[in-house]
Parts: C-alpha cells; sequence; structure tokens
C-alpha cells in the first residue's frame, strides 16, 4: 500500500513538474527581457516612430571613434508624455529655465485617447542628441531618443 501511495505520488509530481516547465519557462523569459521605457504608449506609435536604443547609441560612439561619418537623420529627445496638458507645466518650466533647449509640446491622437508629449529638438546627428540627453540626465529628467525616419550612414 505504501509503494503504491510513493508511486502515484512520483508520477503525480512529474506531470505536475512537465505541465509546470513551460510556465516557469516563460516566466523566467520575462524577466530577463529588459523593461520598457516608461512611455507606455510607444506600442501605438511604433508605425510613426522608432526609439533608438541604447545598444544603437553605444554602436555610434564606436563608429565615430573608429572614424566612420556620424548618423545623420532627424532625432528628437522625447521628454515626457501627459494625458492632460497642464500636467506638462512642471517639466516645461524646468526645461526652460535651459535656453537653448526649446522644449515644444505636441499632442498626439490615438484611437480611444490623446496624449500630450514635451519635445526637444529636431536634431541632425544621433550624437546631439545623445549630448543633450547626457546633460538632462545630469539634470535629473529622463528621455528616450525617437527618429521618424530610417538613419542614414
Amino acid at each position: 500500500m505504501a509503494l503504491i501511495l510513493i508511486l502515484g505520488a512520483t508520477a503525480l509530481g512529474v506531470v505536475f513538474w512537465k505541465s509546470y516547465t513551460p510556465i516557469k519557462e516563460s516566466l523566467l523569459q520575462a524577466l530577463a527581457q529588459p523593461p520598457l521605457p516608461q512611455f507606455g504608449y510607444f506600442r501605438a506609435l511604433e508605425d510613426r516612430e522608432r526609439i533608438i536604443s541604447e545598444a544603437e547609441i553605444q554602436d555610434e560612439a564606436r563608429s565615430i571613434r573608429n572614424g566612420n561619418p556620424p548618423l545623420t537623420g532627424e532625432f528628437t529627445l522625447l521628454v515626457g508624455t501627459y494625458k492632460t496638458r497642464g500636467d506638462i507645466d512642471a517639466i516645461r518650466q524646468r526645461l526652460n529655465a535651459f535656453e537653448r533647449l526649446n522644449p515644444k509640446l505636441e499632442q498626439v491622437h490615438l484611437e480611444f485617447s490623446s496624449w500630450f508629449r514635451v519635445k526637444l529638438g529636431p536634431y541632425g546627428k544621433l550624437q546631439e542628441a545623445v549630448q543633450v540627453r547626457s546633460f538632462l540626465k545630469t539634470q535629473g529628467i529622463d528621455s528616450v531618443i525617437e527618429t521618424p525616419l530610417s538613419i542614414q550612414r
């Protein structure tokens, strides 16, 4: 009787483990992926804009160090996205304190809602946008670099 209980429990454990493994693997894969930027509506704008990744920024710096020409195009810094126009006042005031930044307000209409975005630029070279982004980081302001066009060398 004890042997039957042990064999039954073992068989049940094997069945549970096999059914649990895909769940465990998908959970581990989800945790291993890098977090998305805090600007969560980007999936809705993928057909209009592309975020420049950190890897691309590092590749560009390496390419310039190797003597290649810089990437050119239209690069903008997205500093924040907000549901209401009133929410952008604080970040615009902080950015207006720096004379040369000249923040722009943009309203994007999506299928079910509208968003207000604070942007800087455009910059003709990726490296220029990276420099402004680095400055903003020293001021405690997060941003992402995006481009509406394909970048060229």
